[in-house]
């Protein structure tokens, strides 16, 4: 009976649309946010400088008055070591400003607790 004769069907043409690459991360990855550097050159993985160097050479105090409220004007609480000079860091810290700033976030935590500046 020619109602049950198997037909055939064309098989649909190719896709047109470009195969993946490097550049086109697979659907439902999130390659697209370890695509690296955003505007204003952050990377989006929290890497800051631990130590930001105070405006001017005269924003500088000595570590008794970074360790007692009411802090200095203009001080950042948050940050009161970058208000010590490279010495007085130095002589604190037993490190530069440059080691500590490589130093782990948890390390720096825990030096700051210990000279009262968290």
């Amino acid at each position: 009976p020619a109602a049950f004769a198997r037909t055939t069907r064309a098989r649909p043409a190719r896709s047109t649309q470009p195969t993946r690459t490097a550049e086109t991360p697979a659907r439902g990855t999130s390659a697209h946010l370890r695509a690296g550097p955003v505007a204003g050159g952050a990377t989006g993985r929290g890497d800051q400088p631990a130590v930001k160097a105070p405006l001017s050479s005269a924003a500088f105090f000595p570590l008794e008055q970074l360790q007692a409220q009411p802090y200095p004007e203009g001080v950042d609480a948050a940050t009161r070591e970058v208000y010590l000079s490279a010495q007085d860091f130095q002589t604190a810290f037993g490190m530069t400003k440059q080691k500590f700033e490589g130093t782990q976030k948890w390390k720096r935590d825990d030096l700051k607790r210990k000279l009262k500046l968290f």
